[in-house]
């Protein structure tokens, strides 16, 4: 599964410079890096539903590079 060294790096990377390509996107992230991407979370989920089943899926993430408020 994702592991808190996952979540520390995709923070580091939460920028338009990195993750501009996914803006307004779901993410899969692991390892570094952004492994899968798409609009749809549940598609996205489906890429690695053997590896969540097993306790072994990435960390999912909706891109947003605006300030909520």
């Amino acid at each position: 599964m994702a592991t808190e060294a996952d979540s520390r790096n995709l923070w580091r990377l939460w920028t338009s410079n990195e993750l501009g390509a996914y803006k307004e996107q779901w993410i899969a992230f692991r390892n570094d890096q952004v492994i899968a991407g798409g609009p749809s979370l549940s598609d996205l989920a489906s890429l690695f539903e053997r590896e969540i089943a097993n306790g072994k899926g990435p960390l999912f993430a909706f891109i947003t590079l605006e300030i909520l408020q």
